[in-house]
C-alpha cells in the first residue's frame, strides 16, 4: 500500500474498493477521498502501479502502521538417488517433517541416470511411498520437467 500520489488531479479517475457495496467502484479522486474522510479512513494506492485507472481503498491509520504479513518461506528441497537406501530416506523423510512442522514448503527430487530414466513409474511408485512417511497437508502432483528426474511438492 502506497500513499495516493500528490500529482494525480481531483478529478483523476480511479478504482475504489468499496466494502459497503462490496467491490470495486469507479469515480473521481475527490469522490474517494470523501468517502474515506467520512469514515476517518487514510486513502491508500493498492495495486498494480500500471493498472488504469488505480485502484485505491480506505485503510485505517492502525491497519497502516502494522508490521507488514511474514514473508513466503523458502522452499526446502531434498535430492535423492534411484538406489537410496532405506534407512537414508527414513532420515531424509524425518528431516523433511521437520521442515514442514517449521512451515517450509517441501520438494522432493529423484534423480536418475541413464538406465534408471526408463523406469519412470517405479521412481514415482518410490517418490510417494517416500511422501507416505512424512505428515503433510497438500501433495502436488507428480511432474517430470525432464527425464533425468521426477519432482514432488508437499506443503
Amino acid at each position: 500500500m502506497r500513499p495516493v500520489p500528490k500529482f494525480w488531479s481531483p478529478t483523476h479517475p480511479v478504482r475504489f474498493v468499496d466494502p459497503d457495496r462490496g467491490g470495486l467502484v469507479d469515480m473521481s479522486l475527490y469522490d474517494a477521498a470523501a468517502r474515506c474522510s467520512d469514515r476517518h479512513l487514510q486513502l491508500v494506492w493498492v495495486g498494480d502501479p500500471a493498472s488504469e485507472p488505480p485502484v485505491v481503498k480506505g485503510v485505517s491509520r492502525r491497519d497502516l502502521e502494522r508490521k507488514p504479513a511474514p514473508r513466503a518461506r523458502a522452499v526446502k528441497q531434498f535430492r535423492l538417488r534411484f538406489r537410496t537406501a532405506d534407512h537414508d530416506l527414513r532420515i531424509l523423510a524425518r528431516k523433511a517433517e521437520a521442515a514442514l512442522r517449521r512451515g517450509h514448503p517441501v520438494r522432493l527430487e529423484l534423480q536418475m541416470r541413464s538406465r534408471e530414466r526408463r523406469q519412470r513409474e517405479e521412481a514415482e511408485r518410490k517418490l510417494l511411498a517416500l511422501a507416505a512417511l512424512i505428515p503433510h497437508r497438500w501433495i502436488g502432483p507428480v511432474r517430470s520437467p525432464d527425464d533425468s528426474r521426477v519432482i514432488l511438492d508437499l506443503r
